[in-house]
């Protein structure tokens, strides 16, 4: 399908605004929760404001956290080279800066895990801009990145 002219067909109904075209993310069937950390380049929101990207420290802590989770099945880290590659294909976007993004972890949970139930044990992780559940109708990694909407 082609998301670019889908959205200019869309737009051009008279009525219509700001239509929104949501692909399926990448991870939408191999993980439940995603963790996205803050970016090589300062980043004007939330908790990466007035600072660079994730430190090995920080990561290091992540890490330990995510390996003690009760009901974490698999872990997987993204590189931000690859979830760049993954949120351009989706978007269509060659033109996405990879200094404006992060890597991200993706949790895939066992069998009964829930988002829910491990929210409490995600909040005060350090350099994280954002934790969300996979399945969450009109949440994906794409509509997570700053400053990339240049598509």
């Amino acid at each position: 399908m082609d998301v670019v002219a889908l959205r200019r067909r869309l737009a051009a109904i008279p009525g219509l605004s700001n239509p929104r075209v949501e692909r399926t993310s990448f991870w939408h069937d191999k993980a439940d929760i995603t963790i996205l950390v803050c970016p090589p380049k300062e980043n004007n929101a939330g908790p990466c404001n007035d600072r660079g990207q994730v430190t090995g420290a920080e990561r290091a802590i992540i890490e330990e956290k995510l390996r003690s989770l009760p009901g974490v099945e698999e872990i997987y880290f993204e590189p931000v080279m690859h979830r760049r590659e993954v949120i351009a294909r989706m978007e269509r976007c060659p033109r996405l800066r990879a200094d404006r993004i992060g890597a991200a972890y993706h949790l895939k949970l066992e069998s009964g895990g829930s988002f829910a139930a491990l929210w409490p044990d995600l909040q005060g992780l350090p350099a994280v801009f954002y934790v969300f559940d996979t399945h969450e109708p009109g949440i994906s990694d794409s509509n997570q990145v700053e400053g990339n909407r240049n598509c």
